[in-house]
């Protein structure tokens, strides 16, 4: 995929003695609540005449995790040929 992504939010690195299991899953977790959302609101802004744009979003694969080889890091891509337009 060649978009960049619109939301990435990469965190500190920490001590590797550190364990963010819990951390990791509501990073993945947030990312995923984020998408949804970003549906629902695009859904109701652009209404049918963007269904691509929505469609694209609702894309499980809109969501990467982790992101850029950082697993603290998610990032939501819209590959839509528009999308950059829209938002």
């Amino acid at each position: 995929m060649n978009a960049n992504p619109l939301i990435a939010v990469r965190l500190d690195e920490h001590p590797p003695e550190v364990d963010l299991v819990v951390t990791r899953a509501a990073v993945a977790r947030a990312g995923e609540i984020v998408r949804q959302e970003w549906v629902r609101l695009a859904g109701a802004a652009v209404g049918r005449a963007s269904g691509d744009y929505v469609a694209a979003l609702a894309r499980d694969q809109a969501t990467t995790y982790p992101y850029d080889g950082d697993d603290l890091a998610v990032a939501i891509i819209n590959d839509a040929p528009h999308a950059g337009t829209i938002e």
